[in-house]
């Protein structure tokens, strides 16, 4: 019974995770791009976003 417990706390992370790094993922994509035509308020926009999927996911 503590093994299954174990297992769906595991696969309950993991899918937060995930999810949390996907959207990380699409936010940075187009980091190079963004630097590289010096649109700064797009760069801030982003971190600003990367922020805010940290807070919601990890954050209290």
């Amino acid at each position: 019974m503590a093994a299954a417990m174990e297992q769906l706390v595991a696969h309950t992370i993991l899918q937060g995770f995930d999810a949390m790094y996907g959207r990380f993922l699409d936010v940075t994509g187009g980091a190079q791009e963004r630097f590289e035509s010096q649109d700064w308020p797009a760069v801030q926009l982003a971190l600003k976003t990367r922020i805010s999927f940290y807070d919601h996911h990890v954050g209290w």
